[in-house]
């Protein structure tokens, strides 16, 4: 067998999520003759078997190595010494590379291979919609280290490195023991401080996503939590030939982070002595103490406020013990009518009672409370609210007329949630869509015991298109200690509209009761007698704008008599789109069966399904429609790339003729068996026993850090 030229290594820990973005962009690669060679840090999410099944499927090289967690510079030292490669590539678990990135590296190799003083080359990274992030390289420059790079030319975003394996070997990471981050910068200088040199290209080779939940994240709480390496790289720094003023910056870093370690309760005095750093020049020391400890004490501020623990490096997650206080959470959300939210919370609620999470749910309206009686099921209390007390859900529905009158959306809402967070005592708080979420954040000004969380689960909505409410989410959302996106577009698209940092976002990716949809068996009479031999297009979403009903009527007409449209779920534009339905002639082709509880039967009775939202946060519907198997053809929107990507069918927004070509298409036995089977191992790590087991984490983590600030 011939020798890989290049290892792509890639240290993970918990991404079986994006690891297939990363997998797709191998898979393109125009260069054929390299390994991937995946370190499994510690997973808790399936991510080994998910590579084992590749190992067995892709036409790529995969090799797997797993360990126990200890952080992304230890996995990178055990993937230098496997790989088989002789230059080592390393890229991240949550990026992607562009199709031509292996070819173009490869082209340059033979060049440099044999140049002593050459430890590799180096490229260009790029956001996922093709922006350079950082510098371009200096023009005349062909070869340069990286310490001039960053102090001489000032250029200190990542760059796409690849080195010779040897050269790796010969500088391994440092490992210290209960510390599982070191910046990859100390390898790299020293590297540089041995004078070796890269090839510059300004050639884009590296595609990336900063991530909410990443370690680009986290700096601050990085460094204070990892003391040593963090002090070993500025006293390694201040060893190095560097201008006055960088060399001021490095060493007010060095009394800063000492000085964070020196007062830690964790402070050992042997572990120190190797990174103490004996003497300063005196032109140096002063301001360099001056500034040192002034930042400290921002730094102590910034941590008193962050929502994210300082140990938040930690990768390895320890399920609660029996003898663990239960968690209360309060779940304040509109309704549990039909919709995404809706019936992701009626998923969720359960999987986290068998955590030790007390969960109760405050809808704010129980009129069509079709996810109610799951939750009842699994034990969880339910309350709806009146003007004047809150009852109980079997109160509630003897009061139906006086529930009619309900305002959602009434400033008193307010004192219904604090009459529930006063009789209830939860720990958390937990908003859900809007306008719950802005009666919890007001409701914060008042009882402050509990901590307040709200989950984002669209990446777009109507308050984003009118400039006053920027200022009231802005003030709104500064009121939730944390809050929780449902995909990485949710994430940067809440980031982009309002600034919030990054310290303050948590992703976790939804999930669904795989096992549900994809074992039901017993499709619904109703659906199987409507289409009569004709093929079903099933579509669940509630009836408003967003979803864009009147595009799913149009690709109907266009489609021949064969095929029918079965339509999930209720809200205020559904006459409407009845009333479309009938001026079009489509009346007997389609069949509108309100909110309902079962889905996944209602889908064992279909073909494909089709979604025509104009944007979603995660796109649930479309995952649940997955693990039932139906093919899935989706609107190209924002939240349904990473979901269908490889795995389902696009058609560009109005392109009414595309997306009737994909339908038919689809009529071809062996592309829906191919997309089927894509889909299959898609949602295979799409489980709400995951996300249950993330948010179970999180909410444990949260309460810590109040613990540790009080």
């Amino acid at each position: 067998m011939i020798e890989p030229l290049i290892t792509v290594l890639t240290p993970t820990w918990n991404r079986a999520s994006t690891l297939p973005r990363l997998k797709a962009s191998l898979e393109a690669q125009t260069y054929p003759n390299f390994e991937w060679l995946i370190v499994d840090d510690g997973s808790t999410d399936g991510t080994a078997d998910l590579v084992r099944q590749w190992q067995l499927d892709s036409t790529l090289v995969i090799i797997l190595i797993e360990r126990q967690n200890g952080g992304k510079h230890r996995s990178v030292n055990d993937g230098v010494r496997a790989a088989k490669g002789r230059w080592i590539y390393i890229v991240d678990s949550d990026d992607k590379l562009p199709n031509r990135a292996l070819e173009n590296i490869a082209s340059k190799l033979p060049s440099i291979e044999e140049i002593p003083n050459v430890a590799g080359l180096s490229g260009l990274k790029a956001d996922f919609d093709g922006h350079i992030i950082g510098d371009y390289f200096p023009d005349g420059r062909e070869f340069c280290d990286a310490i001039s790079l960053t102090y001489r030319y000032g250029i200190r975003a990542d760059k796409a490195d690849v080195y010779k394996k040897e050269i790796l070997l010969h500088f391994p990471f440092p490992e210290f023991k209960g510390e599982k981050f070191l910046t990859e910068a100390v390898v790299w200088y020293r590297i540089a401080n041995a004078g070796y040199v890269l090839l510059l290209t300004n050639e884009v080779l590296y595609e990336c996503e900063y991530r909410p939940d990443g370690l680009s994240a986290h700096s601050l709480e990085l460094r204070v939590a990892n003391p040593i390496g963090t002090l070993l790289f500025y006293k390694e720094m201040l060893g190095y030939d560097l201008p006055h003023r960088a060399r001021l910056r490095e060493a007010s870093n060095y009394i800063r982070f000492r000085r964070h370690y020196q007062c830690s309760p964790n402070f050992d005095p042997r572990s120190f002595e190797p990174v103490k750093q004996s003497s300063l020049p005196m032109k140096v020391r002063f301001p360099a103490f001056i500034v040192g400890n002034v930042a400290y004490v921002f730094d102590r501020l910034a941590l008193a406020r962050s929502k994210n623990p300082q140990n938040a490096c930690d990768v390895s997650v320890s399920m609660p013990s029996d003898s663990e206080k239960p968690i209360h959470v309060l779940h304040v959300i509109n309704s549990l009518s039909q919709g995404g939210a809706e019936r992701f919370i009626s998923s969720l609620l359960p999987r986290l009672k068998e955590q030790h999470i007390e969960n109760t749910v405050l809808a704010l309206n129980l009129e069509s409370a079709v996810y109610a009686s799951m939750l009842e099921k699994a034990g969880i209390s339910i309350y709806g609210t009146h003007l004047r007390h809150f009852v109980t859900i079997e109160n509630e529905k003897k009061s139906n007329k006086r529930l009619q009158a309900l305002q959602l959306y009434s400033v008193s809402r307010v004192f219904d949630v604090l009459r529930a967070i006063r009789y209830l005592q939860p720990d958390i708080v937990h908003a859900h869509l809007a306008p719950s979420f802005h009666w919890c954040a007001l409701a914060s000004l008042f009882a402050r015991k509990p901590i307040y969380m709200t989950t984002e689960h669209a990446s777009k909505n109507r308050r984003m298109s009118i400039p006053l409410f920027k200022w009231i989410e802005k003030a709104c959302y500064a009121r939730y200690a944390s809050i929780i996106c449902v995909s990485s577009s949710v994430a940067q698209a809440l980031s982009k509209w309002l600034g919030i940092p990054p310290s303050k976002l948590q992703t976790i990716i939804s999930g669904i009761d795989i096992e549900q949809f994809s074992n039901s068996a017993t499709p619904v009479a109703e659906v199987v007698q409507f289409l009569a031999g004709r093929i079903g297009i099933s579509m669940t979403a509630r009836f408003v704008p967003v979803k864009d009903h009147p595009v799913a009527l149009e690709i109907l007409a266009k489609l021949p008599e064969r095929y029918a449209l079965i339509l999930i779920g209720d809200g205020p534009e559904r006459p409407h789109i009845q009333d479309l339905a009938a001026k079009m002639h489509l009346e007997q082709r389609c069949l509108f069966l309100g909110s309902r509880e079962d889905v996944p039967d209602i889908l064992s009775a279909c073909h494909l399904y089709i979604q025509t939202s104009q944007q979603e946060g995660f796109g649930l519907a479309v995952a649940e429609a997955m693990a039932a198997g139906l093919p899935v053809v989706v609107r190209n929107a924002s939240g349904l790339f990473d979901l269908v990507d490889g795995a389902g069918l696009f058609f560009d927004a109005q392109d009414i003729e595309q997306a009737v070509a994909q339908i038919l298409s689809l009529e071809s036995i062996d592309l829906r068996e191919k997309i089927v089977l894509a889909e299959s191992e898609r949602i295979k790590y799409l489980s709400i026993e995951r996300t249950a087991h993330e948010y179970g984490s999180y909410y444990r983590q949260i309460l810590r850090t109040k613990k540790t600030t009080e």
